[in-house]
């Protein structure tokens, strides 16, 4: 499995292409919302600093309406929670998405093609 990373996704200037870029085609992801690790002081302090990296915007481009989430660039296992790894805090590993949309869209719309939204668009996602 290629690594992909914050630095590299930055290479792409649209948001149609970083959403591309970040799509994961293993569905099998830790997804354990309630686990402690979330509510770890470690992960509460990267978090933040993640968020102000990005100033809060989906993909480090567009404002986000509604729940921010820093999502793992590369999807992580209950291995790596369990072992406190390194790929959990790792800056190039992380990058803030909407929540409702971005996010889900990573992980389960693989089949489908994202449409980059333009001026006067009032459809909704």
């Amino acid at each position: 499995m290629n690594r992909k990373t914050y630095s590299e996704m930055l290479k792409f200037n649209s948001f149609g292409d970083r959403l591309n870029y970040l799509k994961i085609d293993n569905k099998e992801t830790f997804t354990a919302r309630n686990s402690s690790f979330y509510k770890s002081k470690k992960w509460l302090m990267i978090r933040e600093a993640v968020l102000k990296r990005d100033k809060g915007m989906d993909l480090g481009l567009e404002y986000i309406y509604g729940v921010a989430l820093v999502h793992h660039i590369n999807p992580i296992t209950i291995e790596d929670v369990e072992n406190d790894a390194d790929c959990l805090y790792d800056m190039e590993n992380l990058i803030t998405t909407s929540a409702e949309t971005t996010h889900n869209y990573i992980h389960y719309k693989n089949e489908e093609k994202y449409e980059e939204r333009k001026a006067n668009d009032t459809k909704l996602w």
